[in-house]
């Protein structure tokens, strides 16, 4: 395992607008009449969010396979590499290495200024037989509608030198932009998920931040390539 000291942290803040109609599965409606098949996760109190661990995992997922870090048979590697340094490893038990997690992902909630009657659509989809050309099986789907927005946080723990810190941050900055041109959520391939992200304002602190210096440099960019264009000015 690669050494590491506690450098600091970066954190990201911005907007997940959504392009198309994204649809992130909770638990089923009652089976009552009029209920939806498959409703938008919420919290216990409705509040819409993408989970975390569904961005993180598919970011994780996108790089894996752009970095072709997999095994023979599609497992994920639990060697180091970027994408370990990262992420950490899986579980496994035929290895005992330990990587220490670099990235924390954190809920985004359905942005304060949106209504959730305003985003909300139902969508409705039918199962085609392929041989009698008919629709079969309706459902509806519940999916939030293009344009909305979500509020995420990305914490990055600089935990390396200076050069290997900006080499893992460009190839996170890699995943985030894989995800804008794959999909978020489920039903990718029907034309759901596509997303941005936008209105990024990064956060760098360093060590001595938390040793009650209170310093931190603060950065505003529109999108992902703005970001990765002034990488110089954050790890100068």
């Amino acid at each position: 395992m690669a050494n590491y000291n506690f450098q600091g942290k970066i954190i990201l803040k911005g907007k997940i607008r959504a392009i198309t109609g994204i649809h992130i599965g909770g638990n089923k409606t009652s089976l009552d009449i009029g209920g939806i098949d498959n409703s938008f996760i919420r919290t216990r109190k409705g509040r819409l969010y993408i989970p975390g661990s569904s961005l993180r995992g598919k970011i994780r997922s996108l790089l894996e396979k752009y970095y072709n870090y997999l095994s023979e048979n599609g497992e994920p590697s639990s060697e180091e590499n970027d994408v370990t340094k990262i992420f950490g490893i899986h579980k496994s038990k035929d290895t005992n290495n330990v990587f220490p997690t670099t990235l924390l992902v954190r809920d985004a909630y359905l942005s304060d200024e949106q209504d959730i009657s305003s985003v909300l659509e139902i969508k409705t989809e039918n199962v085609i037989n392929r041989i009698s050309g008919k629709a079969e099986h309706p459902r509806e789907i519940e999916r939030v509608s293009g344009g909305s927005t979500f509020d995420f946080e990305i914490v990055f723990n600089l935990h390396y030198d200076k050069d290997e810190n900006k080499k893992l941050f460009e190839v996170f900055l890699r995943g985030m932009k894989l995800l804008e041109d794959d999909y978020l959520g489920g039903s990718g391939s029907r034309g759901y998920g596509k997303i941005k992200f936008e209105n990024i304002k990064l956060i760098k602190r360093d060590k001595s931040f938390y040793e009650g210096k209170m310093n931190q440099k603060e950065f505003s960019y529109k999108d992902l390539q703005d970001l990765k264009n002034n990488l110089e000015e954050i790890f100068s």
